[in-house]
């Protein structure tokens, strides 16, 4: 019996087609994959070092540079200057921050619309020569309650073993000293043979059930018998 070829779905907005099925595979956001990237060259770092005058030639290297930037249409054009970059509008990129250089240098990329107007999209640092993108606050936020969380979970587990249940001291208490811990252990060495104590096997425990109806039932049985003799006397 021949089946209709399915129609393949067509892919959606920001993804693609994998080859292995059709199925659709969206595509990693560029902040995404930048999140786990970075930059460096060795060579132009021996040869030309770094200044606030050259780390932007040198950030223009990375695979973060944007190559449809105002900064990229300058540098066609024979050179970027700061104050040819605040006549244009559009995405540049400039140095925020040369403090510590030649170690740090910090770059934001912004989005001009006038001379003194400019949204930042995205932060980046030069360290040692080392170009990566600064994360966002979601990011470092989700960074700090993982650590936060494992942090905690150690914790946890390292209390867990001083922990001491004892009804008649009001519940759950906390076993520090080597005398508690000695007791806590005692008590928990009871708990585990009054507990083989109770665990009963389970045909022994069936047989006793067994036991149990046969006497019921002879009693009943008994019962009924003397009061019938009764009636008949």
């Amino acid at each position: 019996k021949a089946m209709a070829a399915k129609r393949p779905r067509p892919p959606q907005d920001g993804g693609e087609d994998d080859p292995r099925g059709g199925f659709v595979v969206p595509r990693q956001s560029q902040r995404e994959a930048n999140a786990t990237r970075s930059f460096i060259s060795t060579p132009y770092l021996t040869t030309f070092g770094l200044t606030r005058e050259t780390v932007l030639n040198y950030f223009a290297s990375s695979p973060f540079f944007d190559k449809t930037s105002n900064n990229a249409m300058l540098a066609a054009q024979g050179g970027v200057s700061l104050e040819h970059l605040k006549r244009l509008q559009g995405v540049q990129y400039v140095v925020a921050d040369a403090t510590h250089a030649p170690t740090l240098f910090v770059i934001h990329k912004i989005r001009r619309s006038s001379p003194t107007s400019a949204i930042l999209l995205e932060v980046y640092y030069v360290l040692e020569g080392m170009v990566f993108q600064s994360p966002d606050v979601r990011e470092l936020l989700l960074s700090r309650v993982e650590k936060a969380r494992k942090h905690l979970r150690r914790s946890v587990d390292k209390l867990l073993p001083e922990l001491l249940y004892s009804a008649p001291e009001g519940g759950h208490t906390w076993s520090f000293s080597s005398q508690r811990r000695q007791q806590r252990q005692q008590r928990q060495q009871q708990h585990l043979l009054l507990a083989d104590f109770y665990d009963l096997d389970e045909d022994v425990e069936g047989d006793l059930r067994r036991h149990l109806e046969v006497v019921k039932a002879r009693v009943a049985a008994e019962e009924e018998g003397a009061g019938e003799a009764a009636a008949a006397a």
